[in-house]
């Protein structure tokens, strides 16, 4: 209770003017989780983050459009929209010559607003976000390809992924009860002692208006 208390504060404290700056939740060596209490499209969001001023990749979720992967590289030049299909390896050192592979063919670019390069985003369906953030804390490391172009592959460490993966949920569990908490009641309709229309009182007529 008292996690849920301190997190829900933490993303409370973003609803003053500053509120779409992200407030760290967790900051590992190699991975960081943050959370906004309204991102560029007024939503709440729940972020993680691996890399440096080159390359990151960033997992996201907000209650309306759910989950994406976002990888960005500060010398992309792509076009809104254009399709670049992305590959994310997951390898646990205990299980050699086995890896978990999530990939697709609908990731659209979107160039960065105001700023340098272009971001890569990938969809996650709803039965997949759990096994991703599970695969993100289990994996040893992690190489993002791209099947197109001439881009070389991403490696990254997975050093604090697992701590970093557990705030992220919980960061998703706080703004779901946040918002279950937020909606508005029905009103509630009085009782009857049965199921009888109580009758009209009746009126007598003394001529007035």
């Amino acid at each position: 209770m008292k996690r849920l208390m301190m997190t829900a504060a933490a993303l409370a404290l973003l609803t003053t003017a500053a509120q779409a700056k992200p407030h760290t939740l967790f900051k590992g060596t190699y991975w960081q989780t943050f959370g906004m209490a309204s991102n560029d499209d007024g939503q709440p969001m729940c972020g993680m983050r691996t890399g440096g001023d080159v390359t990151r990749l960033y997992i996201k979720w907000t209650p309306q459009n759910g989950m994406k992967v976002q990888v960005w590289k500060s010398n992309w030049r792509l076009a809104e929209g254009t399709e670049v299909p992305f590959v994310l390896d997951f390898f646990d050192d205990a299980k050699p010559g086995d890896h978990i592979t999530l990939s697709t063919d609908g990731a659209l670019a979107r160039p960065t607003e105001g700023g340098m390069g272009a971001s890569v985003y990938m969809t996650v369906s709803n039965e997949n976000m759990a096994k991703l953030l599970k695969v993100l804390g289990d994996a040893d490391r992690m190489t993002v390809n791209f099947p197109q172009g001439d881009e070389p592959q991403w490696n990254a460490k997975m050093d604090g992924s697992r701590k970093a993966a557990n705030e992220f949920m919980h960061c998703m569990y706080v703004i779901q009860q946040t918002a279950k908490s937020a909606q508005p009641t029905s009103p509630v309709k009085p009782t009857q002692p049965t199921g009888k229309t109580a009758p009209k009182a009746s009126v007598k007529d003394n001529g007035g208006i």
